[in-house]
């Protein structure tokens, strides 16, 4: 092995230092497209990498490496080149229409994508190092053949393709359609939520053990901590039910978000919008979870701390919600009917 060749391989790592998100930062800003757009050319450029790493695993023998190592070495330049103006557009992204959250997730994902990278280089360097006789000697056991470093390989080949998919498929997502996945996740929890609140009316009861916590003393110990259900108020169960409607309602929002926001095109502005939003559904779903346990444990809800500040959360987090959604759709009337009537719903609930 030419030490060229070593030296080709170790770029794959030392070229790309990246290995955080922090790091990414500290890419300078010189790429400017001119007739492509940034996600467009991120679902390219995932697919480029993919076939590029492809091919490496393809021809990544040590017979093969050897035997045509100029080849060889060009295929990992070109790999090089193509991660060279992925990771140019990063500053793009940092710096454009594009969300917090969008953002993150990119970054993570590249650097997944870049340690895969580095994985590979470490494989190709043990493959490369190897000696060629030794896969052609009948005498050497067959998981000491070249299949074991076939297979080896493939871990970070697997690795590079995962990531690459990824980034293809945030490429087809973009802003609006990554939200939509974050707050599918969130619909989830509220319908957890809504059963749980089912369940309870159909067997209302206040059980302050919930958990069996005291089921850890013993009666030797003279423990006295036995836990009773305590009796349910009708004040308290039509409190619950109440619950349970703006509880649906709550879903009912969230679920008509995505497919009800109407951007024609993306800006700094409704970036700022849309990451506003994610905050305000998770913020909505955290202070419902929080509602509704400090309500179905507790006699006292009604004075209890937990739950007014919850409730005022989430009645703040909807107003928010509300005028985004309003200022987003400001152009489409038919597309503030369902907020209106919506908001018109969920106060009737909260007079």
């Amino acid at each position: 092995m030419s030490t060229d060749l070593t030296d080709t391989l170790k770029r794959l790592k030392t070229e790309f230092p990246y290995a955080t998100t922090v790091s990414l930062k500290a890419i300078p800003k010189k790429t400017k497209l001119a007739d492509s757009s940034l996600l467009e050319e991120l679902g390219k450029l995932s697919q480029l990498i993919k076939s590029n790493a492809t091919k490496l695993g393809i021809i990544s023998t040590p017979d093969r490496i050897l035997s045509n190592e100029d080849a060889f070495k060009k295929q990992l330049v070109d790999l090089m080149n193509v991660l060279f103006y992925l990771l140019s557009l990063v500053p793009l992204f940092h710096d454009s229409c594009f969300t917090d959250y969008f953002v993150d997730n990119l970054d993570q994902e590249i650097v997944s994508l870049i340690l895969g990278v580095h994985g590979l280089s470490d494989e190709l360097l043990e493959i490369v190092s190897a000696d060629p006789k030794a896969f052609d000697d009948a005498s050497v056991p067959e998981n000491e053949k070249l299949s074991k470093f076939l297979k080896e390989r493939l871990i970070s080949i697997g690795k590079i393709w995962s990531q690459c998919d990824r980034l293809e498929s945030l490429s087809k997502r973009g802003n609006l359609g990554l939200l939509a996945e974050y707050i599918s996740s969130s619909i989830k929890l509220l319908q957890d939520s809504n059963e749980e609140l089912e369940e309870w009316l159909e067997d209302p009861v206040i059980n302050s053990d919930p958990f069996g916590m005291n089921d850890n003393f013993s009666d030797e110990e003279g423990s006295d901590l036995d836990a009773e259900d305590e009796e349910v108020s009708e004040t308290m169960i039509e409190f619950v039910r109440s619950l349970l409607q703006k509880s649906r309602l709550l879903k009912l929002l969230l679920g008509s978000l995505t497919k009800s926001i109407d951007i024609k095109k993306d800006t700094a502005s409704t970036a700022a919008q849309l990451s506003e939003l994610h905050l305000l559904h998770k913020s909505i779903v955290s202070n419902s979870d929080t509602l509704i346990s400090s309500t179905l444990m507790n006699a006292e809800y009604e004075s209890d701390p937990e739950v007014e500040t919850a409730t005022l959360a989430i009645n703040n987090d909807v107003k928010k919600i509300i005028k985004i959604v309003t200022q987003l759709n400001s152009s489409n009337e038919s597309k503030l009917k369902w907020i209106q009537v919506w908001s018109t719903t969920w106060n009737s609930l909260n007079n």
